[in-house]
């Protein structure tokens, strides 16, 4: 059986909008067990890609059937097309059970006697160690180790490999690195010990970000003209080279915030889950639609809450990537104000708003992109858009009436 490329999976929750034979595979749920290769789908049924806008979408529209046909074939189209410019090839790295605990504490001693029912672990006073480099899975360190010997105590230098490691009783800039825990981020060590047990095995991962030297202000330039992105950084995801001057980027390091995107001003720099081209090409299908701009981990967070007839949600992986281009993008292909769901957004992406919505006002008369960060808000403005719809609706009928005698 050659592939699906669409799936819609039925169920009583969203019913059946689609018929099959417009482009989309439609089956219920026994059907659905069936099938072997899907690429999209609304549903997990062995599909390489898992659309949850989907289903969300039609559990809170209030648009009429063809209005919920043309948006459901849009929504599909759309992830395709993320799909399509998304990276495939994945990396690896093999992550044992040898963790390195630094830390003197009486905490600090009570965490390394915990994590040895887990792991294979080696414990160093910090005053002991001497140097750590390498990478997730293949650590490195160097520390003093001290050994009695014909009654005297002697001191030498040792050396440890390990896949992870936990720095005890301070915040370290080695937790930039992937596979590098600091006790003091979290609240709870039961957290920390799962999050580095669940790496054991083989850890997959993808490039996350695409760069392009020849569009960089810092690349071979003398002088130091832009160092917004390695500022932002959060991980050694992404270094300099100053006596290079070069930009190094760790794939293995990275998180995928984004945030080095939104701050390059020169889109030297793109997000490789979504590229510039991709959410140019995503954009069309919004076309003079009313847009709702959400990350899709935000999506469940407004379950429950209408969304009006008109609106096409634009889902992205995170929201911390969007810069200026992003956000004037959907607004032109829109031409209506853009509602951006984001309870949190990062200074870059709010300053973005903040000139697109100057320049908007002045050139327009209306707003680019309307930000919304809790579910009341969404709400309240949904109610307050809908009212003064259904006002300018009437006018223009009571015009068309006066008009027409």
């Amino acid at each position: 059986m050659s592939q699906i490329k669409f799936l819609f999976v039925m169920d009583a929750e969203v019913g059946a909008p689609l018929e099959n034979g417009e482009g989309i595979i439609v089956l219920d749920h026994e059907g659905a067990h069936y099938v072997v290769d899907a690429l999209i789908s609304n549903e997990l049924y062995r599909s390489h890609v898992f659309a949850p806008e989907i289903n969300w979408y039609l559990k809170q529209t209030q648009a009429e059937h063809n209005e919920k046909n043309e948006i459901l074939k849009k929504l599909y189209e759309m992830r395709f097309i993320r799909y399509n410019y998304a990276p495939k090839k994945t990396h690896a790295v093999t992550v044992d059970r040898t963790v390195l605990m630094i830390g003197e504490s009486e905490e600090a001693l009570a965490l390394v006697e915990s994590a040895k029912r887990y792991f294979d672990v080696t414990h160093v006073l910090p005053q002991e160690l001497l140097s750590i480099e390498g990478k997730f899975g293949s650590f490195t360190a160097h520390f003093n180790q001290k050994s009695e010997e014909e009654g005297e105590m002697k001191e030498q230098e040792s050396e440890v490999c390990c896949s992870q490691l936990v720095v005890c009783d301070q915040l370290s800039e080695l937790s930039k690195h992937r596979g590098v825990e600091c006790v003091m981020d979290y609240s709870d060590t039961d957290a920390l010990l799962k999050r580095i047990r669940n790496r054991i095995g083989h850890y997959e991962y993808k490039k996350t970000i695409t760069y392009d030297a020849t569009h960089c202000m810092y690349h071979h330039h003398e002088k130091t003209a832009c160092s917004l992105c390695t500022d932002i950084c959060p991980t050694f995801g992404l270094v300099s080279d100053e006596t290079r001057k070069e930009l190094i980027f760790s794939a293995l390091d990275c998180i995928a915030c984004g945030k080095c995107v939104s701050v390059c001003p020169t889109g030297a720099i793109d997000f490789a889950p979504f590229p510039q081209k991709a959410f140019l090409e995503v954009a069309d299908f919004c076309q003079g639609k009313k847009i709702l701009l959400i990350a899709e981990a935000y999506l469940k967070t407004l379950e429950g809450c209408e969304l009006p007839s008109g609106y096409i949600p634009y889902v992205i992986e995170t929201d911390p990537f969007l810069s200026l281009l992003h956000l004037k993008a959907l607004f032109e292909k829109s031409t209506h104000t853009v509602l951006f769901y984001a309870p949190h957004i990062g200074e870059a992406t709010h300053e973005a708003l903040k000139v697109l919505n100057k320049e908007s006002s002045r050139t327009c008369h209306q707003k680019a992109i309307e930000l919304v960060q809790s579910k009341e808000a969404f709400e309240a403005y949904m109610t307050l858009t809908c009212k003064n719809d259904a006002v300018c609706k009437k006018e223009i009928e009571n015009r068309q009436r006066i008009q027409h005698g």
